[in-house]
């Protein structure tokens, strides 16, 4: 609507810029549910359109001028992570989240010998690719907007064994370890036959809720990946007999979820001190081992000879050292799958000991930080508080079937130990068979913890890509010259729902090209009127203005009485301009505003039937300059809305279309015809012609223009005003009314030699006299 300037014009596009794309890059493991991003593979059909937008400038927020503006596409192929998933459920792109229908996007799965996306085939044959076993995502002739960038995609991909979970989303850590270990495509090459039974170690996560949803996008060695989920499932790994087993810690009953954890908690041997070796003194006998027993260590020293060593050793370390407060590192789905960290601490040892903390550790598996990452936390912690006491003993051949995680009592009356249960946590066996064994306490029911209830620290989170929704009917109005400060103008009321922030406007003078003219960034205070407002001279210090603003949730308030009277309050009313000194609450959103200022700059007083259009005239009207040669001529107006946090802006295509006729009501008006008659007029008297010297405009609705009468009418009285001899608009007296109303349905323009005449009606009315009138005009 500005006119602006087509001369300088903008090129097409001065570079590319797109998402990473890496040659020889980790193909990602992705088991549950995580938020991926993904790794451009291919990228064609690059196409610059000019998009019919030339610059423009509006007071409400416009853009600017100045160049031919462009829209920008392409197709791509991304590479997500190994396959087969099971699909994608929210995307991400920039500040927008919504589903593949929202980009639009497919997504192929990832399947062993999977086909080629049938556009790429059709038109890009010969770099055409199916990417068997890689999960990808396939954007044709993908809208980039005014910006020659594609977005930072992200993906939320439900990966392998994501329904082996307890929640349909995250995976069992047991059917991680045994997929990651024995699968013969994307795997660690383990042979299944040494993968030992999990089905006790499923069932502790399971029955505990411990679910993860790992993104393995790391080269490390297998056993570290491995190792780091079975920290976070409070287990460890075994290897005996030829089977790599994982067990768990835990050490009491669980039930969860449908499923039963039942831990083994008898020992299998009682071990005493003739079980135990100890280690024979080097004076005065030779090296070796021999069974102990308090009779060889009685009398023992280093002149003597004998057997000296303990056959139980502790290390105990002490408790000012042991770690009171544990932070994990998880990622948070609530919150699209930020980072959140989780801490579990021990209040009573802080305050003993102070805080002792390593730094955080990396748990990003773990996607329910209100769950499953407080439990995790808590289990870390109970560990290092509590088996700090590490027992050391040697065993002889015959306990050779002695693994890791079993349980043993030992006796030893000289640490004080009878019938103590320990838990076995390495074995080592030299080469003449002697076992030598680590140990730790094992407590019953420490290696268990109760998940107390936590609040979401997600907060809020908006949705960038949420629906705006569309603008409540808009007030769409020329205001008279004295409120413009510098060219013509059209001001826009708009607002809309609860999620609705501000609109762009688009304009068009043939309903097929619309180019920007600016931002509307606030919603007005419009509404509509909930009772009759007849007309009244001003002030009217009895009438009440009743207004409901409950579509835009707007607020009114009092002034006082100078500054209704300096029109502080001004108000748009079905094309009157009224101000208001007290507004009364009536109802939520509605009220009352009593003592009006009516028709003021000059526009017409009417009666406003209930549903007229209202709004308040504040700094939230959108005002947008115009070329003074779309005077008389139909706009159309589409209103493109944004949530409240500037996204999810609507396409115009799906917009309802506004007309405008643009009437020049800024313009600075003048008198052109003043007249008037003595007495009643007859039928179809010629009361006045004048000939226009110069071109002349006469507004739509002959704003400003008076018409009195010095004795009222009996009935409607309705007075022609022709141009060249055919009717262009009216004077009409109502009954009793000592003041005329004008019509006129467009501006119309007199040029040198035109004749305007008033023309009284064919019946004349029984009453009314000495007429008088002055029409305003627009000089060009």
């Amino acid at each position: 609507m500005s006119g602006a300037s087509n001369a300088k014009q903008q090129k097409a596009v001065g570079a590319l810029q797109f998402q990473t794309s890496q040659h020889g890059g980790v193909i990602q493991l992705v088991y549950g549910t995580t938020r991926v991003s993904p790794n451009l593979i291919d990228y064609d059909d690059f196409k610059a359109t000019p998009s019919g937008r030339q610059g423009g400038a509006g007071k409400g927020g416009g853009g600017k001028g100045g160049g031919q503006q462009y829209k920008y596409s392409s197709s791509v192929i991304m590479g997500l992570c190994q396959g087969p998933i099971v699909g994608i459920a929210t995307v991400w792109w920039d500040k927008n989240v919504g589903t593949l229908s929202s980009l639009p996007a497919s997504v192929y799965l990832g399947t062993d010998g999977q086909a080629p996306d049938p556009y790429w085939e059709t038109n890009h044959s010969t770099k055409a690719l199916g990417y068997s076993g890689t999960a990808t995502v396939v954007a044709n002739n993908f809208a980039m907007g005014d910006t020659a960038t594609l977005p930072n995609f992200s993906f939320e991909v439900q990966g392998l064994l994501s329904l082996s979970g307890t929640n349909g989303r995250d995976a069992n850590p047991a059917a991680i370890a045994a997929d990651f270990l024995t699968n013969s495509r994307y795997g660690a090459g383990f042979p299944t036959a040494n993968l030992g039974d999990l089905s006790l170690y499923s069932a502790y996560c399971q029955a505990l809720g411990i679910m993860l949803s790992p993104m393995l996008d790391a080269q490390q060695e297998a056993q570290q990946h491995l190792a780091d989920i079975v920290k976070i499932t409070n287990s460890a790994i075994v290897w005996s007999g030829g089977q790599l087993k994982i067990i768990p810690y835990g050490d009491a009953p669980v039930t969860g979820y449908g499923i039963s954890y039942t831990p083994d908690t008898n020992p299998i041997y009682s071990l005493g001190e003739d079980d135990f070796i100890v280690q024979q003194s080097s004076v005065g006998g030779v090296s070796g081992v021999t069974p102990g027993g308090p009779a060889l260590r009685s009398g023992s020293g280093p002149i003597t000879g004998g057997f000296s060593d303990d056959p139980v050793r502790v290390v105990r370390s002490t408790p000012a050292d042991a770690n009171n407060s544990i932070q994990l590192e998880c990622l948070d789905r609530s919150n699209n799958y930020n980072t959140a960290i989780v801490e579990a601490f021990d209040q009573a040892a802080i305050e003993l000991y102070g805080v002792r903390r390593d730094s955080s550790l990396k748990a990003r598996a773990i996607v329910d930080p209100i769950n499953v990452g407080p439990l995790v936390a808590q289990l870390l912690l109970q560990r290092a508080l509590l088996f700090r006491n590490t027992y050391q003993f040697k065993l002889g051949w015959k306990y050779c079937l002695l693994e890791p995680m079993d349980l043993v009592q030992i006796t030893d009356t000289r640490i004080g130990a009878s019938a103590l249960t320990v838990r076995i946590t390495a074995v080592e066996e030299d080469e003449e068979g002697t076992l030598s064994i680590n140990a730790e306490d094992f407590f019953g029911g420490y290696s268990t913890a109760v998940l107390y209830p936590k609040q979401s620290g997600a907060g809020y989170v908006p949705n960038w890509n949420s629906d705006p929704g569309d603008v409540n009917p808009p007030v769409i109005f020329e205001p008279p010259a004295a409120l413009l400060t510098s060219g013509l103008e059209i001001w826009v009321a708009l607002s809309g729902g609860f999620n609705w922030a501000g609109a762009q406007v688009w304009t068009s003078s043939d309903g097929n090209s619309y180019a920007l003219a600016g931002t509307v960034n606030s919603p007005a205070t419009q509404g509509v009127l909930m009772a009759d407002l007849p007309q009244h001279s001003s002030p009217d210090p009895n009438g009440t203005l009743s207004v409901d603003l409950t579509e835009s949730r707007g607020q009114l308030a009092s002034v006082s009485a100078s500054d209704a009277a300096n029109l502080l309050t001004l108000c748009y009313v079905g094309g009157e301009l009224i101000a208001y000194e007290t507004a009364t609450l009536t109802g939520a959103g509605k009220y009352a505003l009593t003592t009006l200022y009516r028709g003021t700059y000059g526009s017409a007083i009417i009666d406003h039937p209930p549903g007229t259009l209202f709004a308040r005239l504040d700094g939230s009207i959108g005002r947008f300059s115009y070329p003074s040669n779309l005077i008389g001529q139909t706009i159309f107006l589409k209103f493109a809305s944004m949530n409240i946090v500037g996204g999810g802006l609507q396409s115009l295509a799906s917009l309802p279309v506004y007309t405008y006729v643009v009437r020049g009501t800024g313009q600075a008006s003048s008198i052109v015809v003043s007249g008037s008659f003595n007495g009643r007029p007859t039928a179809n008297l010629v009361l006045q012609s004048y000939v226009f010297a110069s071109p002349m405009t006469l507004p739509a609705g002959l704003s400003g223009s008076r018409g009195t009468a010095a004795t009222t009418a009996t009935a409607t009285t309705t007075f022609n005003i022709d141009k060249n001899g055919t009717d262009i608009g009216t004077m009409v007296f109502a009954p009793s009314a000592a003041t005329a109303t004008f019509t006129m349905n467009s501006a119309t323009l007199f040029n040198a030699g035109d004749v305007l005449t008033v023309v009284a009606p064919a019946v004349p009315d029984a009453t009314l006299a000495n007429p008088a009138w002055t029409i305003m005009g627009i000089s060009q």
